[in-house]
């Protein structure tokens, strides 16, 4: 949970977690250039409140991708360098402790996070466009 700001709710609003989350995609040479990102309010969440971002090229940008309401797509930029992806979570507050910051240096950083800590895969475009995210990750 995060104060919505841009509607005018308070950085301390009751109830948040964090001030600011986003999820951003860079190119893995220095200074690190920025790809894309999406913000919190700008990324789409399902019934459940998870999110589905789907990081692609234009041409191998499954469709399926680009009609689901629960999918975030950021683009990929070139093919030349490697990527980073981040997660960026800003001022937790105190007692939330499944952020980065707590699981930064930890052996386990998922049992840290619990249901905060992203799953990632790489996944076909024909495999995400026949089942979704859910075929991508083999369920």
């Amino acid at each position: 949970a995060f104060p919505d700001t841009r509607a005018g709710e308070s950085p301390d609003k009751p109830g948040t977690q964090v001030r600011y989350w986003s999820i951003c995609q860079n190119d893995q040479v220095s200074p690190y250039p920025v790809v894309a990102c999406a913000a919190d309010f700008q990324t789409a969440l399902d019934a459940n409140g998870y999110y589905t971002y789907v990081i692609a090229t234009p041409e191998d940008l499954p469709a399926r991708a680009k009609s689901d309401s629960s999918v975030t797509v950021l683009p990929w930029g070139s093919t030349a360098p490697r990527k980073v992806v981040l997660l960026r979570n800003m001022l937790p507050t105190p007692g939330f402790n499944q952020t980065v910051q707590a699981a930064q240096g930890s052996a386990n950083p998922a049992a840290v996070m619990g249901d905060y800590y992203p799953q990632t895969t790489y996944c076909a475009a024909s495999t995400f466009q026949s089942g979704g995210a859910a075929a991508c990750f083999g369920s």
